[in-house]
């Protein structure tokens, strides 16, 4: 049985790479989260809700800073209904930790 030697072009070794580049910028920055000129939304998100002691108002402001950056290159009106939804779960956690504080 022999044995071949394979070569593998540089112009498919190149597409190759564009295609790896390409499928990794779709899954760690996409456009939809770096277009705005303030910056990556996950960088935002980050800064912002750094100082939150209260984890679940962490990750409703996280969703609200998400949605409101994405909406009108992702989802539009779904997205703000979806940011209006965490800003709800906000409202409703700060109501009950208030009756809870008394």
């Amino acid at each position: 049985m022999a044995l071949h030697n394979f070569q593998i072009s540089s112009d498919y070794v190149a597409h190759k790479q564009v295609q790896k580049t390409a499928a990794s910028d779709i899954i760690h920055h996409p456009g939809h989260y770096t277009w705005r000129d303030c910056g990556e939304s996950m960088d935002i998100i980050a800064a912002f809700i750094k100082n939150q002691e209260d984890p679940v108002l962490a990750f409703c402001e996280g969703n609200i800073l998400k949605y409101l950056y994405r909406y009108p290159r992702k989802n539009g009106v779904q997205d703000l209904k979806k940011l209006a939804e965490y800003a709800d779960i906000a409202a409703r956690h700060l109501e009950s930790v208030k009756r809870e504080n008394g």
